[in-house]
């Protein structure tokens, strides 16, 4: 039975299917276990094929009585080697590639994702693991609050509803050669009212500078 629990809890979660049919799940270290782990490389504590099947205990999810017991062992070293790898043995050449194609598949110009920026702008602690427990509508609850505390703080510019669109509506203004809503505007004017010159947030700001951000804030949202 799929254990939803489980794949809410992780990061994500790997799956190994067998020549012979069934399968079995695994998660990757959390960067703290990676540094036992490699620790314990370093030191010599045990060989190479001993710390690959302590990984693959630790990050097996799942009942380890049930796998099959005709499994060769090489098998559990060949994961728990891979879990090394991707848990932080890939080295820079692949952490470069991996950091490009995280950037390229973050959905940065939608909707929700702007506003979950915006949050966290304004309420420096909450984190974005926490904004990703909430529902959909307790983000539009937060984002709401938020807008209204830049606004007060910084004269922040609301997100203009007209220009909020579905993906439809917005392959037709394309067309008409009409710009959609610019999530990449609204950050740079997200960032021009809360940042100053040195990049410090308004918090860290003196008075005579948040003033001065106060204005130019205004200035440029045609207030």
């Amino acid at each position: 039975m799929l254990d939803i629990e489980k794949f809410v809890e992780s990061d994500g979660l790997y799956v190994t299917s067998l020549p012979q049919g069934g399968s079995f799940c695994w998660r990757l270290l959390s960067l703290k276990e990676y540094k036992v782990f490699s620790a314990i490389r370093q030191n010599g504590q045990v060989n190479e094929y001993q710390l690959y099947s302590m990984v693959f205990d630790r990050c097996f999810v799942g009942n380890p009585i049930l796998l099959d017991g005709s499994l060769p062992m090489g098998l559990f070293f060949s994961i728990g080697r891979l879990i090394l790898e991707l848990s932080g043995d890939s080295g820079a050449a692949q952490e470069k590639q991996d950091l490009e194609d995280y950037r390229n598949v973050y959905p940065r110009n939608t909707l929700v994702e702007f506003m979950k920026r915006v949050i966290l702008r304004a309420f420096p602690s909450y984190t974005p693991q926490v904004i990703e427990t909430w529902t959909k509508v307790r983000v539009f609850k937060e984002f709401v609050v938020a807008e209204a505390v830049l606004q007060e703080g910084v004269g922040y510019t609301p997100l203009s509803l007209d220009n909020v669109m579905s993906p439809e509506e917005m392959a037709k203004k394309s067309t008409k050669k009409k710009g959609a809503v610019n999530f990449e505007k609204e950050n740079s004017q997200l960032n021009q009212a809360m940042g100053s010159a040195d990049g410090k947030h308004f918090t860290e700001q003196t008075p005579a500078d948040l003033a001065k951000r106060v204005r130019l804030a205004k200035q440029f949202g045609g207030r």
